[in-house]
């Protein structure tokens, strides 16, 4: 009977083994650095190079194609040789915090204009907070363009 048992269990303990990987590993080509990347600096054509590395090594979220960080800022330092992450990148500042920005509020064929300090850096397309310098209020406005936001009327701030 306690032969039985042993076999028994291990019988189980081969079927929930793990199976070896018969599968030679691929290699794969993604983007590096060529040289280290600071924080808020743009990536060129001219600093990535292509290395091949093993497929098990790439998931969800490496860069896979250069195109995919050209124009791309550097959310923080970035070294050569490092395997890189789309979350290592965002979109560059085109409004940097403490400048002078002009607001722009459209509404029902009015357009109303005031100047602005910006207390965040923002990319195209961001929401930022912005201070109007004549009242001292803070308002949330998406950025448009280098130094123009463009501030939502108050019923469309949920809707961002």
């Amino acid at each position: 009977m306690r032969t039985f048992l042993t076999l028994f269990v291990a019988a189980i303990m081969l079927l929930l083994a793990p199976a070896p990987s018969l599968a030679k590993p691929t290699k794969v080509s993604v983007p590096m650095l060529r040289t280290m990347l600071k924080s808020g600096e743009v990536v060129t054509e001219g600093d990535i190079l292509m290395a091949t590395v093993d497929s098990r090594r790439v998931n969800y979220q490496s860069v896979r194609s250069a195109s995919d960080i050209v124009g791309m800022a550097a959310r923080r330092m970035l070294s050569p040789g490092q395997q890189l992450r789309l979350t290592d990148f965002e979109t560059p500042a085109i409004v940097r915090k403490g400048s002078r920005v002009t607001m722009v509020l459209s509404a029902g064929g009015l357009q109303l204009t005031a100047t602005g300090k910006a207390l965040e850096d923002g990319g195209d397309g961001a929401f930022i907070t912005v201070m109007n310098t004549e009242t001292r209020q803070n308002v949330e406005a998406k950025v448009m363009a280098p130094n123009l936001v463009k501030v939502l009327p108050m019923g469309q701030l949920a809707l961002r």
